[in-house]
């Protein structure tokens, strides 16, 4: 488990909106952010791709989704990870124009160390690293064929 600083525009966010779920929970931690509110602001998890894919790989209704994501990488260099919780955490970050801390799992070991930290995050709900992808998959599965960034997510909110 590693503690790291990346730009929004490194990570592929959950495609999750429209609508936004919470815009409680986004204002509240914009106002931590602005605040500089550090105790209520735990890190964001992330996988890395190269990481998730062949668990995404192993499934044939993804399969589809494996082509967008291709073509989505090669217009985005330097995406490397996929967001797997912290949505409103990572977006007001990028709104305050702040640093979050974003955490990189990459075993059922930081799974475990994690949970606890993360104690009220809806998303990382599960004890395996593979579980955590294939809820990352599910996500995108309920949605149309396309991903985007954490920064380019968070611009479409406010644009509307």
């Amino acid at each position: 488990m590693k503690i790291v600083s990346v730009n929004p525009e490194q990570i592929i966010g959950l495609n999750d909106y429209p609508p936004l779920h919470s815009p409680q929970s986004l204002d509240k931690y914009f106002r931590y952010f602005i605040n500089n509110d550090d105790k209520h602001i735990v890190p964001v998890p992330l996988i890395t791709i190269s990481s998730a894919l062949p668990i995404l790989e192993a499934d044939p209704k993804f399969i589809p989704y494996i082509k967008t994501l291709q073509n989505f990488l090669s217009e985005h260099k330097g995406v490397n990870y996929f967001q797997s919780g912290g949505k409103h955490r990572s977006s007001a970050s990028y709104l305050a124009r702040k640093k979050v801390p974003w955490i990189i799992i990459e075993n059922d070991a930081d799974i475990k160390k994690l949970k606890p930290l993360l104690a009220d995050d809806k998303f990382l709900t599960d004890n395996t690293f593979e579980e955590v992808i294939l809820d990352i998959k599910k996500s995108f599965l309920k949605h149309e064929r396309s991903f985007w960034t954490v920064k380019e997510k968070t611009e479409a909110m406010i644009a509307n």
